[in-house]
């Protein structure tokens, strides 16, 4: 009795840990630092404009990503060294509130990272609702705000069901290496969840589904319509393979779609690396293959931020 008591504990523990954890998956913006002292030359300039944290992955940039886990919050071991110095808890407590609008007393967990020279900041993670702080040497504060896009709805034509949209920007680096891993599979197809929910909402195309626009993603000819692509990917669903989609805010009535190949089918095939496609009244306007991330005024720029491509009222990608 006594031993399943103590699995019982370490149960609710991990599973606690785990349900904590997925409440620092979000897109976070920079606002601010602050050294407890008021010491400005120990803050570390600190330029990224946001980063993104999905299913146990934090993203800086391109270059640079690590692995985040979540631990027992114990307050004595990260402001260790601001004990040492004679200050109380209740004083760190205190700062936080006053200074950093952060709330102490709620936190139960932090988030420790796999820390380089480019993600160094990050080692001691802290999380209260929709404000994060980056512990740095226990003396550094860096504040993030989490990024809350405002969760539209679009129609599926010839369904009475809704999908979330994937806010822009749209990060796609971030999205193949960190989003895509984390969704399930079955089978090795892929499986709709909200495992990388909020900045990423993918969906699934299914053959059976009798939704206008699954039927588009599933159907149309990749290849054959850009001789740019690569890949056996002409009409998905007649090989029996299941698209992967996101839906990005439509653009002039023109909705936008990123789709991806990413089922495990056990079989030898060239994979398809991916395209947006644009899609009006049913159809398919245009096709842009290119890996390029989507920005706020529907450009589309590669990991040097150098334009591939942009939308035009029409639909279709002026590419340069």
């Amino acid at each position: 009795m006594r031993k399943f008591f103590v699995l019982l504990l370490v149960s609710n523990f991990v599973f606690g840990a785990m349900a904590q954890a997925a409440s620092a998956n979000s897109t976070w913006k920079y606002v601010g630092a602050k050294e407890y002292f008021g010491d400005a030359n120990l803050i570390e300039p600190f330029h990224v404009g946001s980063v993104q944290i999905i299913d146990g992955k934090l993203s800086l940039s391109p270059s640079c990503a690590t692995t985040v886990k979540a631990e027992p919050y114990d307050s004595s071991r990260i402001f260790q060294s601001l004990l040492r110095q004679k200050i109380s808890l209740a004083e760190v407590r205190k700062y936080f509130k006053d200074r950093l609008q952060f709330e102490l007393d709620s936190v139960t967990t932090v988030y420790t990272a796999d820390v380089s020279d480019c993600s160094r900041i990050f080692a001691k993670i802290l999380i209260q609702g929709d404000r994060m702080v980056a512990v740095h040497q226990a003396t550094t504060f860096y504040m993030f705000t989490r990024e809350v896009a405002p969760i539209q709805n679009v129609g599926r034509p010839g369904s009475h069901s809704t999908l979330k949209v994937t806010p822009l920007p749209l990060n796609l680096t971030n999205y193949v290496n960190l989003c895509q891993p984390a969704i399930p599979r079955k089978h090795g197809i892929p499986q709709v969840s909200a495992v990388c929910a909020p900045d990423f909402y993918p969906y699934v195309a299914d053959d059976h589904s009798g939704d206008v626009l699954s039927k588009v993603v599933g159907t149309h000819n990749y290849i054959s319509y850009r001789n740019d692509a690569n890949g056996d990917y002409d009409n998905p669903f007649l090989k029996k393979l299941h698209p992967v989609y996101l839906v990005l805010p439509s653009f002039n009535g023109v909705s936008i779609l990123r789709v991806d190949d990413i089922e495990s089918t056990g079989d030898e095939r060239d994979a398809f690396s991916g395209a947006y496609l644009t899609i009006k009244d049913g159809k398919v306007v245009d096709q842009l293959n290119e890996g390029c991330s989507m920005n706020v005024k529907y450009v589309c720029k590669d990991d040097t931020g150098n334009e591939v491509a942009r939308i035009l009222l029409s639909g279709k990608f002026q590419r340069n």
